[in-house]
């Protein structure tokens, strides 16, 4: 089961790392599905939904994927 702080520590890295890649793209990132109520429902995964203020280009799109990879395996 997740806890809320595990949530919210995902929630803030995951936040930091598109930040960085993004920077002024990024519009917002919101957090939905179980994990939105997570005294409610056992979540076994986190949903995000993020908001951009134009689309990627080329290499943020690369440096997204590299940041999944690394985000999966650990």
């Amino acid at each position: 089961m997740t806890t809320k702080e595990q949530i919210r520590d995902i929630g803030e890295t995951f936040a930091h790392g598109l930040r960085q890649i993004l920077g002024d793209k990024l519009h917002g990132l919101y957090l939905y599905g179980a994990a939105a109520f997570p005294d409610d429902v056992h979540t076994g995964d986190i949903d995000f939904h993020v908001i951009l203020t134009a689309p990627l280009a080329d290499d943020e799109n690369r440096r997204r994927s590299v940041s999944r990879i690394r985000m999966c395996g650990d």
